[in-house]
């Protein structure tokens, strides 16, 4: 699943990370419970 902008739009994929990168990190951290898989998994989701 990929970001497409609208018409005129474009994608600023540094301040959607910057917007969700800790919430995609407590996340995983709270599934996995380890800091270095929470890491990976939450630079996985923004790869």
């Amino acid at each position: 699943m990929g970001l497409k902008p609208m018409r005129g739009e474009s994608v600023d994929i540094e301040k959607l990370v910057a917007e969700h990168h800790q919430a995609v990190y407590r996340y995983a951290y709270r599934l996995c419970g380890s800091v270095d898989e929470a890491e990976d998994l939450t630079q996985q989701v923004f790869l």
